[in-house]
């Protein structure tokens, strides 16, 4: 069944349609006085400023129109021209039955399919995965889901950095510290050593040590930009090398990331489209788009009309290497010829804006991205200390990803129960599961463009605006599920009888809506956000509406029939942010399977 909104907004715009309003304007929102209406429609005045009416006036005549229309209980206009709409109580009822169900809660089955690209993650070979890697993998994984739940075919793309100059600076050292290895050979081998020279760790540092000297030292940074452009050639010593580096690189961040539970469909980076790079120069070359500039080839983008001046985007620097950009052009020319993207999705810091700005803006305007293809740059802020500066440890350094998750796990390991061999395998699991919930949850429950402080007291909170208060809802319908198995006690239709029962089916009921928003704008934190509210309405519900302890038959089926759709929509809900949940806690929701009314739960 349509949501709402969609309800409203259909309805309002016939309406509207009917009477010769712009339907621009034909939209509910939810309404900022819920004891007063449940949606509102704000109409009245842009209409009544347009036509040269009052808009009370013009509202009115809205309002007499919808208060015939069936499911709506009342029809008010307030203010200077605010019309409240409030559904009934039965028709609110009907709808929340309709959800039992409904595996899509009801959202509805979309038609058409659309080829989404979501290009997240982006770790450079050589680098330990830290903090600030958490954003993107988070982000996109959640944005991904979002999209193939809302009917796109969505395939996450890792694009390893793994072609740019950190891999020639990485060469120049290794070359510096040991230059009797094979792969420097001036001669040509036929085989190089299947094994690595080094493991992730050794690699992390040899690439601290290259990236010291690249900053100081003309010598390493020209010795840099040459490796650069031979591996680019394709010279062997350097590509075998280059293998070994991405290989290890490979299996270090897909242990960080299977651990998040975070899965890519294409683990592809910049030297999948090497080949691509020069003829794709060569053309936008011919075609003029591309020149010469002191001996680099670039895209002048500055026309002289705009107020804001764009500088040039270089394709190729002077020494014969080719940049980010090139690759990012490349990259899309490939996902457009041979995955038949429609829409591309770039979760990336949005520092890097104008990078893709720019490389939109010639994308464009050379056919590169033909048109109805939509680019986006999905961008987010920083993760900040309690000092409101990028995160780091108390040495000052960059909190590695594996310290972190193994942090997180010791401090979610404090509120479970003490190990026993009975128990040990799910209480490890659950450690983990709640550890990785409170990372996840602490980064969506913002809007993502907003830089946020992260509070590692946050991995052991079960209650407030935390991943882990939101298992504990469900772990608690759960257990109330199981009680009423074991009593023998069965669903019934919803009927509302209380003000709290009406909150909670309404909460239930806008679950398209947050969908829709999270979809359409690319934002976690809407589906975050629809948690929590859903959470603390089942808390309210809980404290005041007896389950188990009601003597009428009818309501305690009605009140388990709630219960069950809560914990069916916040499982579908946090599954669609990526966050895993337990069956049970092993904590305070063993209560409802044992006294006849427990306390609510957390963060009431």
């Amino acid at each position: 069944m349509p949501s709402l909104k969609e309800i409203l907004d259909t309805t309002l715009k016939g309406i509207f349609t009917e009477a010769g309003f712009d339907t621009r304007y034909a939209e509910a929102v939810v309404s900022a006085r819920p004891d007063l209406a449940d949606y509102q429609c704000n109409a009245a005045m842009p209409l009544g400023k347009a036509m040269g009416k009052n808009p009370r006036e013009v509202g009115q005549a809205i309002a007499d129109k919808l208060a015939g229309v069936d499911g709506l209980e009342k029809v008010e206009l307030a203010g200077p021209g605010f019309i409240n709409i409030r559904f009934s109580d039965a028709y609110l009822s009907q709808a929340a039955n309709t959800l039992m169900t409904d595996s899509r809660q009801g959202c509805a089955t979309p038609k058409k399919k659309r080829k989404t690209v979501v290009d997240y993650g982006g770790p450079n070979i050589a680098k330990e995965m830290h903090v600030g890697h958490l954003r993107a993998a988070i982000i996109g994984e959640s944005v991904k889901r979002v999209r193939a739940f809302g009917g796109d075919e969505a395939v996450g793309d890792v694009h390893f950095g793994d072609w740019g100059t950190p891999m020639g600076m990485l060469i120049a050292q290794l070359q510096q510290e040991h230059p009797d290895l094979p792969y420097f050979s001036t001669v040509p081998q036929n085989a190089y050593p299947d094994e690595p020279p080094m493991d992730i760790e050794e690699l992390g540092a040899l690439y601290r040590r290259a990236a010291a000297r690249f900053k100081t030292e003309p010598d390493m940074q020209d010795a840099a930009r040459q490796a650069t452009f031979e591996l680019q050639q394709g010279r062997p010593g350097y590509m075998a090398l280059w293998k070994h580096f991405k290989d290890v690189s490979v299996t270090a961040v897909k242990r960080n990331y299977d651990r998040m539970g975070i899965h890519f469909e294409l683990w592809l980076g910049e030297s999948d489209v090497n080949d691509r790079l020069a003829p794709m120069v060569e053309d936008l070359k011919a075609r003029g788009i591309a020149v010469e500039s002191d001996g680099a080839t670039v895209v002048p983008l500055d026309d002289g009309t705009s107020n804001k001046p764009q500088p040039p985007l270089i394709l190729q620097k002077s020494d014969g290497a080719y940049t980010y950009a090139a690759t990012d052009l490349a990259t899309i020319a490939q996902r457009v010829e041979e995955l038949h993207a429609d829409t591309i999705l770039y979760v990336v810091d949005k520092r890097q804006s104008q990078h893709f700005e720019q490389v939109f803006t010639v994308a464009r305007k050379a056919g590169i991205a033909p048109e109805g293809l939509e680019i986006t740059h999905v961008g987010f802020g920083t993760i900040n200390g309690a000092d409101g500066k990028p995160f780091k440890t108390r040495d000052g350094g960059v909190m590695r990803l594996e310290d972190l998750l193994t942090t997180a796990n010791g401090k979610a390991r404090e509120n479970l129960p003490d190990t026993t061999p009975e128990n040990a395998t799910e209480v490890e699991k659950l450690a983990e599961q709640i550890s990785v919930a409170a990372i996840k949850f602490q980064d969506m429950k913002g809007n993502r463009e907003s830089d946020y402080v992260f509070d590692t007291e946050a991995f052991a909170k079960f209650e407030g605006k935390t991943g882990p208060y939101l298992q504990y809802a469900i772990a608690r319908t759960n257990a109330l599920l199981r009680r009423a198995d074991t009593e023998g006690a069965a669903l019934a239709d919803v009927t509302i009888t209380t003000p709290e029962e009406r909150e909670l089916v309404l909460g239930l009921l806008r679950f398209p809506e947050a969908v829709e928003r999270a979809y359409t704008k690319c934002e976690p934190s809407e589906l975050s956000a629809h948690a929590f509210e859903l959470g603390q309405k089942f808390s309210r519900f809980y404290t005041e509406c007896p389950i188990m302890a009601e003597r009428d038959r009818a309501l305690r089926g009605s009140r388990l029939s709630l219960t069950k759709l809560v914990g069916n929509q916040q499982r579908l809900c946090l599954d669609l942010l990526g966050i895993e949940a337990p069956e049970r806690m092993l904590t305070r929701e063993r209560e409802a399977e044992k006294e006849p009314e427990a306390a609510a739960i957390g963060g009431r």
